[in-house]
């Protein structure tokens, strides 16, 4: 929960211009676009991710080498409008096609409607993918998403493997809220991280021989030392199952969902993702 007092007017500029000043040299700012500044040298299908500022994760924190090349937020209450998206798709473009992401609310399948035609007119070739609602899931899955994405077009991957990936990378992770009221008086980190892990398995069925990426978001509320300790009990609690743990990271990935003390992502990995989770990336909020 925020403990300021926006100004709705102009809390969308005034958190650009954060990001914008703390990756200095390495991203411009045009309006409510935030553009990698090694845009311009790449010979490589390109990613743009759109979301609204209220909304989680903020995407602008997500664009570098490796990752997003261009971010467009929206304001507070709703998701970027199709000027500023077909804006983006026009600079992101390098010849090789476009993948989209889009999250928010219910207006982003409206305006990807709106923005199809347009799209097609101007000869550029945009691949789509919509993340599920992010006031349901939060859409920390973006993150290993826009990841493994990345990395595939870094290696060159044409715009439908690099689509593809991050279609499946998508179907394959899941997001395990632990509430704050769900919390005992005295928590501690080995039995949240069982509950945790008990509710996974109810989408995942983990066992001897499986995979998986992890990572855990503080969302704001858990400290450093909470997120450190949950996680390495949940790397505990797979390996002792004989389950394969990628290490992912921990901290403040996505912010805002009320109530929320922290999240656990895991994804189900595939053999040839190791090399792609593994390849550098360097952004405001992930660097690998």
């Amino acid at each position: 929960m925020s403990r300021l007092a926006w100004n709705k007017k102009t809390a969308e500029q005034e958190i650009i211009n954060g990001l914008a000043l703390m990756q200095a040299g390495k991203v411009t700012v045009k309006d409510s676009l935030i553009i990698n500044n090694q845009l311009v040298n790449a010979t490589r299908p390109t990613i743009v991710v759109c979301s609204p500022i209220g909304c989680t994760p903020m995407v602008g924190g997500y664009v570098g080498e490796g990752l997003a090349d261009v971010a467009v937020i929206g304001n507070e209450e709703c998701s970027p409008g199709p000027t500023s998206i077909l804006e983006a798709i026009a600079i992101a473009d390098r010849g090789q096609g476009v993948l989209l992401f889009l999250l928010g609310d219910a207006g982003t399948v409206l305006t990807h409607n709106i923005i199809g035609k347009q799209i097609d007119a101007a000869g550029i070739k945009v691949l789509c993918q919509i993340l599920p609602d992010a006031d349901v899931k939060g859409s920390f899955e973006l993150l290993p998403v826009l990841k493994l994405a990345g990395a595939a077009a870094a290696q060159g991957k044409a715009l439908e493997e690099v689509a593809e990936i991050a279609g499946t990378c998508l179907d394959n992770a899941a997001i395990i809220d632990c509430m704050e009221d769900s919390l005992q008086e005295d928590p501690d980190a080995e039995a949240i991280a069982e509950k945790l892990i008990e509710l996974a398995n109810k989408r995942f069925q983990l066992g001897e021989g499986d995979s998986v990426l992890l990572l855990l978001n503080g969302n704001d509320n858990a400290t450093v030392k909470e997120q450190l300790a949950i996680y390495g009990n949940c790397y505990n609690v797979l390996t002792t199952a004989g389950v394969k743990v990628y290490p992912g990271g921990v901290g403040n990935f996505v912010c805002g969902k009320e109530n929320l003390f922290v999240q656990l992502c895991l994804v189900r990995m595939h053999t040839e993702w190791e090399e792609l989770w593994n390849m550098p990336c360097s952004s405001a909020f992930f660097t690998r």
